[in-house]
């Protein structure tokens, strides 16, 4: 509710300052907030229109594309980020998502090794490097990476978490990796 609460303010700085990019960004990450990612991209056009070196802009705008279903749009957005940030993992993340969304396995398996190579404690990208790998059908070893994952971050809701679930169940194991049994 409280974001919600925060447009109007927003709303008026952006019709005080108009080129101003912040207050356009903190309306589209507003929008985000309550999950309506169709509404905040025309933001983040207004964003990179007033600042087209600002790779954040792209990158937010790249989030609203995959959430909406705009992937291949996205996968641009997050290359124009990555050009101009080359050193943030956040977006190669991201994008080695959408590569395993995409089936583009082997891509989003080179995304997720720089992500590691960059900050090897940022958990998500063994995740998807967990993710490329069961795509790529290397279930045992993609079983490592989630759970190297899981171990930086715990949280019951960390995909590599339901994607080990995947793995274990395309090898026909339980939740404890022991050989299911056949139930007739």
């Amino acid at each position: 509710g409280q974001y919600k609460d925060a447009l109007p303010f927003f709303g008026k700085v952006t019709k005080l300052a108009p080129s101003l990019r912040d207050g356009h960004e903190k309306i589209g990450v507003v929008y985000i907030s309550c999950g309506r990612f169709d509404l905040a991209i025309p933001f983040f056009d207004k964003v990179i229109a007033l600042d087209p070196n600002y790779a954040m802009g792209y990158h937010q705008k790249g989030i609203c594309l995959q959430v909406t279903g705009n992937k291949e749009e996205a996968l641009v957005c997050f290359d124009k980020s990555i050009s101009l940030n080359p050193t943030d993992p956040l977006s190669y993340s991201i994008k080695g998502v959408l590569f395993n969304e995409l089936g583009r396995y082997q891509e989003a398996l080179e995304c997720a090794e720089k992500v590691n190579s960059m900050n090897p404690d940022f958990p998500h990208g063994y995740g998807t490097k967990g993710e490329a790998l069961r795509g790529l059908g290397k279930l045992e070893e993609s079983l490592e990476w989630f759970d190297k994952s899981m171990k930086l971050d715990p949280h019951p809701m960390n995909p590599a978490r339901k994607n080990k679930m995947k793995a274990l169940d395309e090898l026909g194991r339980d939740e404890q990796g022991k050989k299911k049994r056949n139930r007739k």
